[in-house]
């Protein structure tokens, strides 16, 4: 998005739009648009459960600058618990929360075939 900062409740939406999460009106208008746009179907396997296969499809007219692939771990849930303030003694319930993000090759229009460990 070549914003030097990130803000909280901040969505991007398919690496190309982004809003403020809580506005839904223009968070569903960006998600409808984004969902016509033809994607790659990238497979994802598990070979083992210490291992995960990612294979990119070949896309003999791209023309772009390489893209970067990337693996995001993330916590289906994630509870903190509030020590002071108003909210002290309750739990924020946040899901899908990031806990990592790792480039892992890149693609610039030829397949890509990954296996990578845990």
């Amino acid at each position: 998005m070549r914003r030097r900062d990130v803000y909280i409740l901040q969505m991007v939406i398919d690496g190309t739009s982004e809003t403020v999460g809580s506005n839904r009106g223009i968070a569903e208008r960006l998600l409808n648009v984004a969902r016509r746009i033809n994607k790659l179907d990238v497979v994802l396997s598990y070979p083992d459960d210490k291992m995960v296969r990612v294979q990119v499809p070949a896309s003999p007219s791209y023309r772009g600058a390489p893209a970067t692939n990337w693996i995001a771990l993330y916590d289906n849930e994630r509870v903190t618990e509030v020590n002071t303030g108003k909210n002290s003694g309750r739990g924020l319930r946040d899901r899908n929360v990031v806990r990592m993000l790792t480039p892992v090759g890149t693609w610039q229009g030829a397949e890509v075939d990954l296996t990578l460990s845990a």
